[in-house]
């Protein structure tokens, strides 16, 4: 917290934060992962425009103040339920605005939270606050589960199909043991499950895991911790269309607007398994017409620095030229079980995997 000068000379309190988004993202060519650049803003009671998120972001101070004293913890969402019943003094507003729509809201209350993080320089997990987790893991792997007071040990081979669910406090998690000889990420929920029930895990002695879609942040520091603790390679598993590859890109570089979480979440060594082009063609799946978001995403991508190897570069490029998509799913075309035993011992033995 800072000062600035008026032109009464007195001091008005000011908030210096390092800028996230595109704009202030650097690719370290040597970690390969995003990290957050110098630029910075200033949130000033003396600048009207930013007035309101200023007494926002001192809010969650103050509440994460209080998580702090009580030992407690609170969640992304009751902290924004919170600020919608907190009314400012001598207005008829709250401090956050409840929205009719679910996401509209929050998105207020998440973007000073995260603003919170890199002001302090502490994850959120550090300041007790716990946000929604999507992640599933089930296979050659035991980890801990905590209650109140107790912390547990859960084998992942035991908790059915579903996986088990990854903490939220994920300074807590812990990995007491893990077997596999792999990682496999898989993009999608329902994809997951079909690999978990057939028990794929045991067939080749591996651990599954699902973020459902955009990796959320538990999810991609489990996966670094099991690489970095077992030094197993974590592969990854998405369809052949721009928002698959950019979320591979998210494990493996970290995202642009946590880019400043990259050194604990992103996992460089993250290898790309499919679904390529390459794998389209030899296999014959059938594909989709892709819409104008699908392809401005797409060239968006090959801009970055972090997608500028020949490998992606093409894959991006062959992806706008054919106006096509294909999913992960369509492999039940080929057969109930095609996915499983074919293309992906086919996809492990040409990595040295299984024999």
């Amino acid at each position: 917290l800072t000062e600035t000068s008026t032109s009464t000379g007195m001091g008005v309190p000011e908030l210096v934060i390092p800028k996230r988004g595109l704009g202030n993202v650097l690719y370290d060519s040597t970690s390969k992962t995003l990290k957050i650049g110098t630029k910075t803003f200033a949130r000033s009671l003396n600048d009207i425009t930013e007035i309101k998120k200023f007494t926002q972001l001192i809010f969650i101070l103050r509440i994460l103040n209080d998580l702090q004293d009580l030992g407690a913890y609170e969640t992304d969402r009751g902290i924004y339920y919170i600020g919608t019943k907190y009314q400012i003094p001598g207005t008829n507003s709250t401090m956050f605005i409840k929205s009719e729509n679910e996401e509209g809201g929050q998105k207020e209350s998440d973007d000073i939270i995260i603003d919170t993080e890199t002001f302090l320089g502490r994850f959120r997990e550090e300041l007790k606050i716990i946000s929604s987790v999507k992640g599933h893991v089930v296979g050659q792997v035991t980890i801990t589960g905590h209650t109140k007071s107790k912390e547990h040990h859960i084998d992942c081979r035991k908790v059915g199909a579903e996986g088990m669910r990854l903490e939220g406090d994920i300074s807590r998690s812990k990995i007491i043991e893990c077997k596999g000889k792999f990682v496999l990420v898989v993009e999608k929920d329902a994809v997951f499950k079909r690999l978990s029930e057939d028990e794929f895990f045991d067939t080749y002695n591996c651990v599954l895991v699902t973020a459902s879609g955009m990796p959320d942040r538990a999810t991609r520091y489990f996966i670094r911790k099991l690489h970095e603790e077992y030094h197993i390679p974590i592969l990854v598993l998405t369809d052949f269309d721009s928002w698959g590859h950019y979320i591979y890109g998210v494990y493996r570089t970290g995202s642009m607007n946590l880019a400043f979480e990259s050194p604990r979440l992103a996992c460089p060594s993250a290898q790309f398994l499919g679904v390529s082009y390459q794998d389209v063609d030899k296999y014959g799946f059938t594909s989709d017409k892709t819409n104008e978001k699908d392809l401005k995403r797409a060239e968006e991508m090959l801009a970055y620095d972090w997608f500028k190897e020949p490998f992606w570069q093409d894959q991006l490029t062959q992806f706008i030229k054919r106006e096509k998509k294909t999913v992960i799913d369509v492999m039940g075309a080929k057969g109930y079980k095609f996915l499983q035993n074919t293309y992906l011992p086919d996809k492990l033995k040409s990595l040295g995997l299984i024999p």
